[in-house]
């Protein structure tokens, strides 16, 4: 079992419905500021529905879309058919098969606090090693309680910075927002977003 997909098999397709209809663009301004610049190789941990992976190909970026959830992926081909988005199956901490030194940015969006702390830091230092110099890593934390029936830990922000500088990673933003979700925000539910670069 790829760690953190734990319940997600429960997630059917009105929900995935609902993670596209939200935008990428209503994303805090220092992490679209981080998504901006000259297209390159990106790559979508744990990519869901595909509505990042498909808003990035949108703006010229090359995708690998990574999303260990076989439904997910079914969903996201079918709905954001793309000649720019590779779609793989694999997950965290792992990130088999991929290279390197590749990619220009890396997403991790609503990923990581499904994983305990061992395994975000073996996934930190994977994705470090898998930028390119110079690469982005634009991040999203759920803050409050996890979703019901998924497994989650809390994280503790200076800790999570940490654990990226020993990974490699330099961090250029830090900031909290509001859930766009409603069912969210009626349950406390806010975001930590963090930006880094390689």
């Amino acid at each position: 079992m790829i760690e953190g997909v734990q319940g997600y098999d429960a997630v059917g397709a009105d929900r995935l419905a609902a993670w596209d209809a939200v935008p990428v663009e209503a994303a805090p301004e220092p992490a679209l500021a981080m998504l901006s610049g000259p297209a390159g190789q990106a790559l979508d941990i744990g990519a869901g529905s595909g509505r990042v992976s498909a808003w990035l190909a949108a703006r010229g970026w090359r995708v690998d879309a990574v999303e260990p959830m076989a439904a997910f992926r079914a969903h996201a081909e079918a709905a954001h058919r793309s000649d720019a988005i590779r779609w793989i199956d694999g997950g965290l901490p792992d990130l088999a098969g991929l290279d390197a030194g590749t990619y220009q940015l890396a997403v991790c969006f609503a990923v990581l606090a499904h994983l305990d702390a061992d395994a975000r830091t073996a996934s930190l230092a994977r994705i470090g090693g898998l930028l390119a110099p110079g690469g982005r890593l634009v991040v999203s934390l759920r803050i409050g309680d996890g979703p019901k029936g998924r497994r989650h830990y809390p994280i503790d922000a200076e800790d999570f910075a940490a654990a990226a500088a020993e990974a490699g990673l330099e961090r250029v933003f830090q900031t909290e927002a509001d859930s766009l979700q409603a069912e969210n925000r009626r349950s406390g539910v806010r975001w930590l977003w963090f930006g880094f670069t390689r």
